[in-house]
């Protein structure tokens, strides 16, 4: 009886589902359909979040989702649409964005307080990013002149350095742990590391037309970008070694991405509908978002600790976390420790663990699922009556593996 029961469980662990509970609230912006279209986001330095929105405006909301303000975004060439996309707070306190218009000229950085009073300044070359600097700068791609912008908190453009890649199409930038400034290169498919004097590395991205549009410093002292059409999240080091992680649903279209105040990942699945974590050694938790088609695409931590998200069909999104991450191999490995098995059995367990852990850092996630399951078959030949491992020690080990498969999307 005790072996059915075991065997129930086992099959039990099996089917649970790889999406995780979360609670979503989404809230509608004023006309809260597909005339507005959020975009980038950010924590503002009065305790709001602000967000753009590509149909000339900037929208500002508190984190109860209880009072919304829109400001306009100015006009100097009334001939020229402006659409705001990334937006980043200064080192003045003021929120700056970049306005684009698909044309080499009125683009606009714009400063804004935050009491919505904007001051743009044109410059050339499509914008899509901008970050405030290791040297209180503001720094953003222009993909049209292949440069990245410097400008002053004044609003003085000083510099416009070259990539050395023609035509590379620089999109996404991000300040490291370096104190050197990140960009990732659209078309030329390469991470590029600049100075603050300009001085360019480039680094080929592994994976061929990965499609890579964002990158943000991680919780782990690496830089983390999306590929859209990779349908993976890589990480590069500050010396321009790569690991990338494939995703469990298929054609996600990952967006932008953030670091966690829980030490992950976070970022937005376009095509999939879902907000997605991933720890460092690229285990992935995905939350649906309730309204369908929604394209969640910017993606921010805001000031009360939760994941902030745009929807590109009118809504702003928050996400409160579960309370509990999914566990890691190393929470298997103090657990065999602990149990102090006979050296073969531990040995063996461990060196499949092992082998896990390396498949994930190669990105490898179905030869994980694979060695986590060899993992799990042993433990049940190990588990019972008269066995090293009792029924109870091998269900809690069964069940532990399980939840980190599931997260894994096996």
């Amino acid at each position: 009886m005790r072996v059915r029961a075991f065997v129930l469980l086992f099959a039990l662990l099996l089917s649970a589902p790889h999406l995780r509970a979360a609670t979503v609230i989404e809230c509608p912006v004023p006309s809260g359909n597909f005339t507005d279209e959020p975009w980038g986001i950010v924590a503002g330095p009065d305790g709001n979040m602000w967000f753009t929105n590509r149909q000339e405006r900037l929208g500002r909301i508190d984190t109860q989702c209880s009072a919304f303000t829109y400001f306009l975004v100015p006009h100097p060439n009334p001939v020229f649409f402006q659409a705001p996309q990334g937006i980043t707070v200064g080192s003045d306190g003021n929120l700056w964005m970049v306005a684009d218009n698909a044309s080499t000229t009125p683009n606009l950085v714009i400063q804004s307080t935050i009491a919505g009073a904007m001051t743009p300044h044109e410059v050339r070359g499509g914008l899509w990013e901008i970050t405030s600097g290791p040297d209180g700068n503001l720094w953003f791609p222009q993909d049209l002149d292949n440069t990245i912008g410097v400008m002053t908190t004044t609003g003085v453009l000083i510099h416009q350095y070259p990539i050395p890649t023609p035509n590379a199409y620089p999109m996404g930038i991000a300040t490291g742990p370096d104190g050197n400034l990140w960009f990732v290169e659209l078309a030329g498919n390469k991470i590029g590391r600049m100075t603050t004097n300009g001085v360019v590395t480039e680094f080929q991205i592994p994976t061929v037309n990965s499609s890579s549009h964002w990158i943000t410093r991680g919780p782990d002292g690496a830089l983390w970008f999306n590929e859209v059409q990779g349908n993976k999240i890589g990480r590069i080091t500050t010396a321009g070694a790569f690991t990338e992680f494939p995703l469990p649903t298929p054609i996600a279209h990952p967006e932008q991405i953030t670091s966690g105040p829980d030490g992950n990942l976070w970022f937005t699945e376009e095509n999939a509908n879902k907000i997605a974590r991933m720890t460092t050694t690229g285990v992935v938790t995905e939350y649906p978002v309730p309204t369908p088609l929604s394209l969640p695409f910017g993606i921010a931590v805001g000031p009360d600790g939760n994941i902030w998200f745009t929807e590109k069909t009118g809504k702003v999104g928050r996400l409160v976390p579960d309370a509990s991450p999914p566990p890691s191999t190393s929470t298997l490995r103090d657990k065999i420790t602990a149990l102090r098995l006979p050296k073969g059995v531990a040995d063996s367990l461990l060196s499949k663990l092992g082998a896990a852990d390396d498949s994930l850092q190669r990105g490898n996630t179905n030869a994980a699922c694979g060695q986590l399951r060899a993992f799990m078959n042993e433990v049940s030949a190990q588990s019972g009556r008269g066995k090293p491992i009792s029924a109870a020690q091998g269900a809690d080990l069964l069940s532990t593996a399980q939840a980190i498969r599931s997260a894994l999307g096996c």
